[in-house]
């Protein structure tokens, strides 16, 4: 999994791709390499290398050249980000979109989950539910003021023990919300819209108090192999499909 973020700009990557016969699946970033380097080894078979890129900005600089590039075994991923709520710009028919907000989301089993919490599931489904109800308000708000910093808090700062923090409370209360998010489930279906970097920090703040306790790559690891998660085989198939 070469960085070429680390190696070439945006003239040199295109023209490397350019004349490339190694399939290649471009990726945002390195940023999660132990997820990465798990959805590689599933298209191992398939001899299909991933190249991260360095984040969604070189991502997008290259596949809006990617006419240059239609000779070459080369596919593009990126998350959904808020178009796992809102309408999807017309331009990105030719990615592979992950299922859920981010690539987190198609790969957390929550079925695996359940199981590995056992009894205190239901603590989980509402501490999930309640970062849910303050990313709904945030998101609406980025959407539409394009506050993105806000998206990005940690779980410690959301939550208070088992509810809202006052700040978010505050937060969630100066926000009214309209369509689409009105119609958002905070509840089952926010295992798919809550941003998934969000949704694995409050499953992994949930086990680090237990006894067995897990860490992230373990809970992704897990969720891969006891799982998967039906959202995480569809991608791979349609990851397998851009080369095929």
């Amino acid at each position: 999994m070469p960085d070429a973020s680390l190696q070439m700009d945006v003239d040199e990557l295109v023209s490397y791709l350019a004349h490339t016969t190694i399939p290649t699946l471009l990726v945002e970033g390195d940023g999660d390499k132990a997820l990465l380097r798990r959805i590689e080894q599933e298209l191992i078979q398939e001899n299909i290398d991933l190249m991260p890129l360095g984040g969604k900005g070189s991502l997008q600089n290259v596949y809006v050249r990617r006419h240059e590039l239609a000779s070459s075994p080369v596919a593009f991923l990126r998350d959904r980000d808020e178009c796992a709520v809102v309408d999807m710009p017309t331009d990105w028919g030719d990615y592979v979109l992950t299922a859920g907000y981010s690539i987190e989301n198609d790969v957390i089993d929550r079925a695996v989950i359940g199981k590995l919490a056992g009894a205190e599931f239901p603590v989980l489904l509402k501490l999930v539910t309640l970062m849910a109800e303050w990313f709904r308000a945030v998101l609406q708000d980025y959407v539409q003021n394009g506050r993105k910093a806000e998206i990005a808090r940690d779980v410690s700062a959301v939550l208070d023990g088992d509810a809202l923090s006052k700040r978010s409370l505050e937060e969630v209360s100066q926000v009214a919300l309209a369509e689409p998010f009105t119609n958002l489930d905070l509840d089952h279906d926010s295992w798919r819209w809550l941003r998934g970097k969000s949704l694995l920090r409050v499953i992994h703040h949930f086990f680090s108090s237990r006894d067995p306790s897990y860490g992230k790559d373990q809970l992704i690891d897990l969720s891969i192999r006891l799982g998967p998660s039906e959202s995480f085989c569809l991608l791979v198939e349609r990851i397998k499909a851009k080369f095929n």
